[in-house]
């Protein structure tokens, strides 16, 4: 600094620019030189050209952190295991489909099919991958303290479950957490996407009178439908939770139809092993009192569940 100062302003800036005198000026510096006696045109000399202290390094803003997304929902033919009952269900998802005797490829088809309407099915939802086994029903039996049915012909595990009237499936169904499907909710899985009589071909996917050697068969031992459903046609009849009407309402679009508001009967799907081939169609229907078992009747549960 005392070189600085007492030099002149035109030496000053000389010094400053070309021999390595390095001045950082500052209020400071600016009131050493005033005391140590400096000209003013010395000190504007040094204003003029000191090194001009450093700026700030910019602030660098960390971007935050993007909030965790939630996980999908569930897709199409995803499968859990329901915790409760021990079961397989795959995931069907909201889509609209033609409910009943839909074309020529359906028939032929029984009054009660028609008239073939759109549907509607506004909520994915879960559905047993195959029928309520032998199993899982002991499961529930020795839970709720119930006795298995009467008269059962199999009783292998893996066998679906039979002699079970329509309060034994809403039982089951309410104790796993769940419900048995509505009509129109088990045709939309049932046809799996597709439009015709059956998902595939018959002796691919349905045990029926002419290859079931006169009993039900153990689940999931044919092919599966694009959700990943398993038996939906044949092997056992299945209990809906609709009232049967003898003919459907109209054919215009019908959102989550639930059936007659009441009646006689309850609805029943799929055919089964004792049916000949032409009662084992996703347009079918069938019927029974609540109160009615039979060795061709079983049921699958359905509906929303909550999975670990």
């Amino acid at each position: 600094m005392d070189v600085v100062r007492d030099q002149t302003p035109v030496r000053a800036e000389f010094l400053i620019r070309t021999c390595g005198v390095r001045v950082s000026f500052s209020a400071d510096l600016e009131t050493d030189l005033k005391e140590a006696g400096a000209e003013e045109k010395v000190i504007a000399a040094v204003r003029e050209v000191a090194v001009r202290p450093a700026a700030p390094p910019p602030v660098v803003v960390e971007p935050k952190p993007e909030a965790p997304k939630p996980p999908p929902g569930p897709q199409a033919g995803d499968v859990r295991v329901n915790p409760k009952d021990g079961l397989r269900y795959a995931f069907v998802p909201a889509g609209t489909f033609r409910m009943g005797c839909a074309d020529s490829s359906d028939g032929p088809c029984d009054n009660d099919e028609k008239p073939a309407h759109d549907v509607q099915i506004s909520k994915g939802f879960w559905m047993g991958q195959t029928e309520v086994t032998v199993e899982a029903y002991k499961r529930y039996a020795r839970a709720a303290g119930k006795a298995m049915p009467s008269g059962l012909r199999w009783s292998g595990d893996a066998h679906p479950i039979t002699e079970v009237d329509w309060n034994d499936a809403r039982g089951y169904c309410e104790w796993a957490g769940l419900r048995l499907p509505s009509e129109a909710e088990w045709e939309y899985a049932a046809r799996g996407g597709t439009t015709g009589a059956r998902y595939a071909a018959l002796d691919e996917i349905a045990w029926y009178s002419a290859n079931a050697g006169g009993q039900a068969r153990m689940v999931a031992q044919k092919f599966a439908n694009r959700f990943k459903l398993y038996d939906m046609l044949g092997n056992v009849w299945e209990w809906t939770g609709d009232w049967y009407k003898d003919r459907y309402e109209g054919e215009g679009l019908e959102r989550d139809p639930q059936g007659a508001p009441g009646g006689e009967y309850r609805v029943l799907r799929g055919g089964s092993w004792l049916d000949d081939a032409s009662d084992v169609r996703a347009s079918l229907r069938n019927w029974n009192p609540p109160a009615g078992r039979n060795l061709r009747f079983g049921f699958r549960c359905t509906g929303e569940l909550t999975f670990p």
